[in-house]
């Protein structure tokens, strides 16, 4: 990094840094130069247009230099101090980036409590990128105002559970709450991550150490993070991004959080886990759907007979109950692989998740959900998803929700005047967004 020490010597030469391979989070010595032109610029209320015209060249060569793809020659840099009204040395003294703390706390704690990152240094560094990519778009929320829109996951006030079954109880009934909150109703929820992403929670997937389906971030300059083990399928991201939200939702005093699937039966993981397969799997929603596959949800939860409460008409109250006959269905209309398919494919999570959810709804048994769960049912279960040509939920597309989300509020940003083209285009490179993509996007803009 440019300092004190070496502002006399570069004052009496070009300013040529080596190009060195840009790394995400962590600036150059060329781009930190380019920073702090751009921040005397802005300083002096001017324009690259301005400063191009006063400085006798084209605003591409201003870009250029505060991108820190130019180099700077010894005159060139006494005309810029000219221009900003400073000495050719102080232009040299560079502060220290504004590196977020929060975000260099946070990842530090990470790194040190988790040896599993030192053993996987690619982990880490898909890791910091997702923290790095947070904390820009929370920037720019702040920037467009977005938090009285929404002011991200709510509290529900409770307290830690005692036990398994108070766990499970509260995940419950937060995930109810939530759905109605949400305006969800009892339909599946299509794309979680653009779901939670109205929320103002990140949603995105990296590869993680072996052992940890997701991790659970929360600092103010990073806002509300979910990053779930790449390697997971589909049904098992969309699950780990909705326990990630359950954290979100109970766990507001952890900075952080690593679901590791040997600390399952943790009371904290229990009752995320709880919450996440009544969120994606609603009870009103099952048994709706049930009631489509021509399943006698009545004889199978409730008894093969119903007593019904009437007012009675004369003055005796002494009438029977109205019986309703269940016609002796229970158990008659098993679940099988078939509608077991169906079902998970609907509300887009797993087989295994939907069978212990019909089993805590009495349409199972436990001997029937062993069998629909055991390695030759799975087998037969795939083999009816291709037979059937269900429609799977999205895949995964090349960028998700959480980066869409960052472009889209770049580009709203450069729309508003908030941000100029120069921060869309940084914004753009940290989502790997091509020139020609980023012309698409600011072009329409300009339409």
């Amino acid at each position: 990094m440019l300092g004190c020490r070496g502002a006399v010597s570069l004052a009496n030469r070009a300013v040529s840094i080596p190009p060195k391979e840009r790394t995400i989070g962590v600036p150059s010595p060329a781009q930190l130069f380019g920073v702090r032109l751009r921040e005397l610029r802005l300083a002096n209320s001017k324009s690259q247009v301005e400063v191009a015209q006063e400085f006798g060249a084209s605003r591409s060569t201003i870009a250029q230099m505060e991108l820190g793809n130019r180099k700077v020659q010894a005159e060139e840099l006494g005309r810029l101090a000219k221009i900003y009204g400073c000495s050719p040395t102080s232009l040299l003294v560079i502060p220290e980036t504004r590196k977020d703390r929060e975000e260099d706390e946070l990842l530090d704690d990470l790194g040190q409590s988790m040896p599993e990152f030192s053993m996987d240094p690619s982990a880490f560094k898909g890791l910091r990128e997702a923290v790095l990519l947070s904390r820009e778009l929370t920037l720019l929320e702040k920037a467009l105002g977005l938090e009285g829109y929404s002011a991200g996951p709510p509290s529900h006030g409770f307290g830690a559970p005692c036990t398994r079954w108070e766990g499970a109880h509260q995940g419950y009934v937060a995930a109810q709450e939530e759905r109605w909150r949400m305006n969800l109703g009892d339909s599946p929820v299509r794309d979680v991550d653009d779901t939670l992403a109205m929320m103002r929670v990140r949603a995105t997937q990296a590869s993680l150490p072996e052992g940890i389906s997701s991790l659970y971030l929360q600092a103010p300059e990073t806002g509300t993070l979910v990053v779930v083990n790449e390697s997971l399928s589909m049904e098992e991201r969309r699950f780990q991004y909705v326990h990630g939200y359950a954290h979100a939702l109970f766990d507001h005093g952890h900075r952080w959080l690593a679901c590791r699937t040997d600390a399952r039966h943790s009371l904290s993981e229990l009752r995320a886990t709880a919450f996440a397969g009544r969120f994606l799997l609603p009870e009103t929603g099952l048994r709706r759907y049930l009631h489509s596959l021509g399943k006698d949800t009545l004889g199978r939860a409730s008894g093969a007979t119903q007593s019904l409460f009437s007012e009675p008409d004369g003055p005796s109250a002494d009438e029977p109950p109205i019986r309703v006959d269940g016609r002796g269905r229970k158990g008659a209309t098993p679940i099988g692989a078939c509608d077991l398919t169906q079902i998970a494919c609907y509300f887009g999570v797993s087989p295994v998740l939907t069978c212990h959810s019909l089993r805590n709804l009495r349409y199972m048994s436990d001997d029937e959900v062993a069998a629909l769960t055991s390695k030759d049912a799975r087998g037969t279960v795939e083999r009816t998803k291709k037979v059937l040509d269900l429609r799977t939920f999205k895949q995964v597309p090349k960028r998700d929700a959480f980066r869409s989300r960052l472009l889209a509020l770049a580009v709203e940003a450069v729309h508003r005047g908030v941000i100029d083209a120069l921060k869309f285009e940084r914004c753009a490179e940290l989502v790997g967004l091509k020139p020609e993509e980023q012309e698409v996007l600011l072009d329409g803009i300009a339409s």
